[in-house]
């Protein structure tokens, strides 16, 4: 099986772990031309179940010119060796198979659906799912809501290596067994809690190439370097009267600020010490949950399914920092701690093109350390390599939403709005192995 780019792909990349409504579709097929719209507008609805389509062995070319054209915007595989349809005993086209979250086949239509058939065939796929999570007694999945965000959650008993954090069984979105020790233990590197700052003509320990994160609310505007975040990851502050956390993971360069504000109150940030796909996973210091720093999403502990909500923030050179007329704080090397801020304890890692942790899912489109702006809109994601960041303003769409773009060359700053809603949205930085092993079904812009 092969994905749309002609890598290889594995079917449980797409349907496990949910319920999924699979269509085996041709691009000559005149049903399928009628029915593939119903299925789109299902992906855009229903974020809980999984839709994907596979394509009944035709050239990859021209499958990925019907689907573009169609702008169809959840996955679809080639089949080019039959592989599937002889799996699936698929002897018609269309066929729709609605697979409940265990794998288990709840139904399939051999021949159109029409859109109130699908409907109901959905419900009923639904209604199963229910029964199944009611009936598991080895271990619960539960849906979900914290700050507007409908999440599966499901419980395990706590493997040995997360012993010293929970007891029980643990609520967890991610496979625990897919977290991984990056060698530091719990706060092994120390997140900066009580930060200094020094004006920018103090500044001694940075070149004019250095970057790091721009924060402004309310008037005040701060520079908090990479050549310190490197060391620290997290640093816990207020600006503007507000409680933030900037974080930087510097095996992903995934710089993104984010509320302290959750559902516990403001709390603090720490680094755990553990990975999930080589990105950094935070910890709160309210119930020890651990936070994907690039989704902002709580995978495991008490707080599993709530969000972070992200804060506008800019990765900038100091060359470029220096010029702004508005006062700006650097962050200090006071820390409290003892480290070489000139030195950076990853140098040479951005320019190799090996990584230093597994990930579970790989994609040849780009280099594996090509940067790329990541966003999400409506359960579609899209990435944006910053190599292409030519024009001064571009618009695209995505999830069926309009976006606009700007690009600031001064300050190589992306700021993308969608048009639909009005929502400023904000694009993660990261490199592209990161971004895709937490979004495998990502688009690439072009």
């Amino acid at each position: 099986m092969l994905q749309l780019s002609g890598k290889p792909a594995a079917l449980k990349q797409y349907i496990e772990g949910k319920p999924a409504v699979m269509n085996f579709w041709a691009a000559w097929c005149s049903f399928c031309k009628e029915e593939l719209p119903f299925f789109q507008k299902l992906h855009e609805e229903h974020p809980e179940l999984r839709v994907v389509g596979i394509n009944l062995q035709e050239k990859q070319s021209t499958v990925e010119q019907y689907w573009n054209d169609g702008g169809y915007t959840f996955p679809t595989l080639l089949d080019p060796q039959s592989k599937l349809k002889q799996q699936f005993d698929v002897f018609t086209q269309p066929t729709t198979f609605f697979i409940g979250a265990n794998g288990e086949v709840v139904s399939r239509k051999d021949g159109p659906l029409n859109a109130q058939e699908l409907e109901e065939r959905v419900e009923e796929l639904l209604q199963h799912v229910q029964k199944e999570k009611a009936s598991d007694d080895a271990g619960s999945v539960v849906e979900r809501e914290r700050g507007g965000v409908h999440t599966e959650v499901q419980t395990s008993p706590v493997p040995p290596f997360l012993r010293s954090w929970y007891s029980g069984d643990v609520p967890h979105t991610v496979p625990l067994d897919e977290i991984l020790s990056g060698g530091p233990s719990k706060d092994g590197i120390p997140s900066i809690d009580d930060p200094q700052f020094i004006a920018v003509e103090d500044v001694d320990f940075l070149d004019d190439d250095s970057p790091g994160v721009l924060l402004s609310i309310n008037g005040d505007t701060r520079f908090y370097p990479f050549a310190i975040l490197n060391w620290h990851e997290i640093v816990n502050d207020t600006v503007g009267g507000r409680p933030v956390a900037v974080t930087y993971c510097p095996l992903c360069v995934t710089a993104v600020t984010y509320s302290r504000d959750i559902s516990e109150g403001v709390v603090e940030f720490g680094v755990s010490g553990f990975l999930y796909q080589s990105n950094l996973l935070m910890y709160d210091r309210a119930t020890d949950s651990l936070w994907s720093q690039i989704t902002a999403d709580a995978v495991v502990g008490p707080l599993t399914g709530e969000r972070l909500a992200f804060v506008r923030s800019d990765v900038a050179r100091w060359e470029w920092v220096k010029t702004l007329a508005q006062p700006v704080k650097v962050l200090s090397t006071d820390t409290g701690y003892s480290r070489d801020y000139r030195r950076d304890p990853y140098e040479g890692y951005e320019e190799r093109s090996d990584i230093f942790f597994p990930v579970s899912v790989e994609d040849d489109r780009l280099p594996t350390k090509a940067v790329v702006y990541g966003i999400v809109v409506n359960g579609v994601a899209k990435a944006y390599p910053k190599d292409l960041f030519q024009k001064i303003e571009m618009q695209d769409t995505v999830g069926g939403a309009l976006i606009s773009i700007v690009y600031d060359e001064a300050s190589q700053s992306v700021r993308m709005r969608n048009e639909q809603t009005g929502e400023e949205l904000i694009p993660i930085p990261a490199f592209w192995f990161s971004w895709v092993a937490v979004h495998p079904d990502t688009k690439l812009y072009e």
